[in-house]
């Protein structure tokens, strides 16, 4: 007696782009089902938007609406970041059983199945930050100086939900079980927010902390928000204050942009190869009679 391997020699029935665009749909179709999953969501958005504007009502143009103007920006920062995160861990955690055997059928490749998974959550990613903004930017009275400073806002924590959901998506492709995920949330983001340069200045951040600090998108929302709120804000304590100066940011803003997009992206290409890495088919095997 002898075994042999043999694959699976099913061959897929459409086309990859075909495959993207059913799966896009589905799950998407499969998020609008799930009206409970969806109106907490938004609930989320809401209720953080009325705290937000409770504790930061109306800032000055002092020192202490320095103070005030950087609290909101770090914690809206902090909220997408949180937010994005917590949306995407169910992602693949709860799908695992039912993609493993509609892959080891080979229903679709495994590309077309993360891809098109990660493009239906794009609506949200755009929702839930304008939702945030939207009830906060004008209530608390941030920089109001032209249109482009608001829609900048918006873009910054568009990325920042971006950047988030990659790590969220990493997550839920490296933890199998939705409540250890959970769990590991805070274990892996604090250490991250802490270096975002609200809490300690990041030149005095030590040097075997930084490849954390670069990964933070914490960091890049709050130093980009920061630069899009102080550049052309009048304060009625300068020249005697200047934010930007005080804060000594190391990135400029395009760059924090560019980064949390870089970590959106980057986040993603992990998570894929982790999935592939799970969902390689196993060779199925037969046994052989040699005599």
């Amino acid at each position: 007696m002898a075994t042999e391997p043999i694959a699976n020699p099913k061959t897929y029935e459409v086309s990859w782009f075909k495959q993207l665009y059913l799966i896009t749909v589905r799950a998407f179709a499969n998020e609008l089902r799930n009206p409970l999953d969806v109106k907490m969501k938004l609930i989320q958005s809401i209720v953080f938007g009325i705290v937000v504007i409770i504790l930061w009502n109306r800032m000055g143009d002092d020192f202490t609406g320095i103070q005030d103007r950087n609290g909101v920006i770090f914690m809206l920062g902090t909220i997408s970041t949180f937010g994005s995160v917590q949306g995407s861990l169910g992602t693949f955690s709860l799908e695992r059983p039912v993609f493993i055997r509609e892959r080891l059928s080979k229903s679709y490749y495994t590309s077309a199945y993360f891809w098109g998974r990660s493009l239906s959550e794009f609506p949200f990613l755009i929702l839930f930050p304008i939702i945030t903004v939207s009830i906060v930017y004008w209530i608390v009275g941030l920089n109001t100086y032209n249109a482009g400073k608001v829609l900048i806002f918006y873009a910054i924590h568009m990325l920042t939900w971006f950047a988030g959901s990659g790590y969220g998506l990493l997550i839920s492709t490296a933890i199998p079980k939705l409540e250890v995920a959970m769990a590991m949330v805070p274990v892996l983001l604090v250490p991250l927010l802490a270096m975002a340069g609200f809490f300690v200045n990041q030149n005095n951040i030590p040097v075997f902390f930084y490849p954390f600090e670069y990964i933070s998108p914490f960091k890049y929302a709050f130093q980009a928000g920061s630069i899009n709120e102080f550049r052309d804000l009048k304060l009625s304590c300068q020249p005697n204050c200047d934010p930007l100066r005080d804060a000594d940011f190391n990135e400029s803003f395009e760059v924090c942009l560019i980064v949390l997009a870089a970590i959106g992206i980057g986040m993603r290409i992990f998570a894929y190869i982790g999935l592939i890495k799970i969902s390689t088919p196993k060779k199925a095997v037969i046994i052989r009679d040699d005599k």
